[in-house]
Parts: structure tokens; sequence; C-alpha cells
């Protein structure tokens, strides 16, 4: 499998029934499913490659990150905010 360059669609002539430039779904899904997430440097995420796709682990002074729902006040009017951080410790 080779990367498309969809560079090379444009000034493509069309079939006169679609745009001149028209970029199949399958080669945006091949050129997504050839990305190479790279190792972290500075100990931020872990890359978990499986056979469904690559996920990021994020961690922070070794702890897990995690979206965390936490409560705030605006102007005296409690309110709710998602941020990313840690349990508490």
């Amino acid at each position: 499998m080779n990367l498309i360059k969809f560079r090379d669609y444009l000034g493509k002539k069309g079939d006169g029934k679609s745009p001149p430039s028209v970029i199949k779904a399958k080669d945006l899904d091949d050129n997504f499913g050839m990305l190479e997430l790279l190792p972290d440097k500075l100990g931020i995420y872990k890359v978990d490659k499986t056979d469904k796709g690559s996920m990021l682990d994020f961690t922070a002074s070794n702890r897990p990150v995690r979206w965390i729902e936490i409560g705030i006040c605006v102007d005296g009017v409690a309110k709710q905010m998602m941020v990313l951080g840690t349990e508490p410790y």
C-alpha cells in the first residue's frame, strides 16, 4: 500500500458527473491507516498499538491522566468543568 498524495488529484478532469477533484474515502482511510505515532521523548505518553489502531496513554508524574469532571464557581454560580487530570493524591 502506498501513500496517496492528494495534490495529485488536483487538476484532474472529472467524468462530467462529479467534481474535477474527488478524493475516495478508501484512499483517505488507507492513508490514515499508515500513520505511525512516534514515541514520546518527554515521558508524557505511551503509544499502544493494536490491530485496530493506536492509542495514546497519557501520564503526569507517572500517574494515569484521564478526563475528570470538577465543580467550579463562576461569578458566584456553581458550574461543572471537564479537565484532563489525575486521581487526587
